[in-house]
């Protein structure tokens, strides 16, 4: 079978780890993977009604193991893998095209990905695909109002993985039976969980003093409510 002792290594030997599980028994496949996001109508944090115009993520790599414990390290068996990155529009319901993924017959049982940057052995830092929107994992724009004070906000967010050879999200149940190319997976966004935790008040103050408008930047802790939101609180759904 496929041998993934990190993420990175995946990459570089794909053919010939899938040539491998060809002759321990399991037979190549192709399958179509789609994206998919959420109309996300204007929703309320708090005292605040949101409105989200642009949500545009960048998935992937993303690879399927045979254990629901799908990590770099604990990981055992990679049945298939989604090998590039694409930015997708969270906000359109209707599923798009993203492409194929390669693997052999057998179960699927966890996930993990990235976010657009991912953290190969090789590189002493992680790297974001080309694909990623404007060279982020994700760029939101919004505008929110407590029915006194209206404010737009922008924000570029970068999902990154935590260590060298390591997926940003790791260890993500799913289940199918992988058995031919018939297969399709939907990696369906809903990005309106991400802003759960989202401190509006406090950027509405800061928006106040910019004419007002508020970029989520890195130190606020907004910021890395969006980061938490994105790898823990409502990662993809993978849906077969």
């Amino acid at each position: 079978m496929m041998a993934l002792a990190r993420v990175a290594s995946l990459v570089a030997t794909a053919a010939v780890a899938l040539a491998g599980c060809t002759d321990a028994g399991g037979q190549p496949v192709t399958f179509a993977v789609a994206g998919q996001g959420t109309a996300v109508a204007p929703f309320a944090v708090g005292a605040w009604s949101i409105d989200l115009s642009v949500v545009q993520v960048g998935f992937g790599p993303a690879y399927f193991c045979a254990s629901p414990a799908a990590d770099g390290d604990l990981c055992a068996v990679a049945v298939a893998e989604f090998r590039t990155a694409v930015t997708l529009d969270a906000l359109a319901p209707a599923p798009a095209a993203l492409g194929t993924a390669d693997g052999v017959t057998g179960t699927i049982a966890g996930a993990m990905y990235d976010w657009g940057w991912s953290w190969p052995l090789t590189s002493r830092q992680p790297i974001v695909a080309a694909a990623s929107p404007m060279g982020h994992s994700a760029r939101i724009i919004g505008t929110a109002s407590d029915g006194v004070a209206s404010f737009s906000f922008t924000a570029l967010v970068d999902a990154l993985p935590p260590d060298a050879g390591a997926p940003t999200v790791r260890a993500q149940r799913t289940s199918h039976e992988l058995v031919d190319d018939s297969s399709e997976l939907r990696v369906v966004l809903n990005p309106q969980p991400w802003f759960a935790s989202v401190e509006f008040a406090t950027l509405a103050e800061l928006a106040a003093q910019n004419g007002g408008a508020v970029d989520i930047a890195p130190g606020l802790t907004s910021y890395n409510a969006l980061v938490q939101g994105m790898t823990s609180i409502a990662p993809a759904q993978l849906i077969w």
